[in-house]
This record gives structure tokens, sequence and C-alpha cells, in this order.
């Protein structure tokens, strides 16, 4: 019955302890990773957003500014007198 008692294998303290701390230093690196991803995910989100509006922005400038020498009676003498990169003149 002794020898029972001496052969039994388990872990002792110090394994636990390594398996243990190996164990949290993979949670915190998928944690960190995670927390990046979302980061990344979030800037990424307020990008497209920017981006979107600007485009519906330009949109509307482009539909005013082709709009702009409209004047379909021929009385108010509107049209675009110089446009350029820079500026534009209307009247």
């Amino acid at each position: 019955m002794h020898d029972q008692l001496l052969n039994k294998k388990g872990f002792s303290l110090i394994e636990v302890l390594l398996a243990l701390t190996v164990f949290l230093i993979v949670i915190a690196a998928t944690a960190a990773s995670f927390t990046s991803q979302q980061k990344s995910y979030r800037a990424q989100k307020e990008v497209v957003a920017m981006q979107q509006n600007l485009r519906a922005g330009m949109l509307m400038m482009e539909m005013e500014i082709r709009m702009a020498g409209c004047d379909p009676t021929g009385d108010a003498d509107a049209r675009i007198v110089t446009a350029n990169a820079a500026s534009m003149s209307l009247t």
C-alpha cells in the first residue's frame, strides 16, 4: 500500500503555476490583439463616414454649380463668367 501512494503521479505546485502563467500570457496577448483590432475598426469606420459625407457634399456642390448658369427665360442674363480650378465667377 505504501508503494501505491508513492507511485501516484500528479502536478506539482510549480508545474501548475507555470501552466497558469503561460495561460495568462496567451490570454493577455489575445486581449491586446482584440483591443488593437477594435481601435483599427473604429478608425476605419470614421474614415468611411467622412468619405461618404465628402462625396455627398461634392455631389451637392456639383449639382448647384451646374445649375448656376441656368436661366430658362433668358431675362436674368445668368451665366458663368469665368471658372478655373481655384475660382469661379457668376452673374
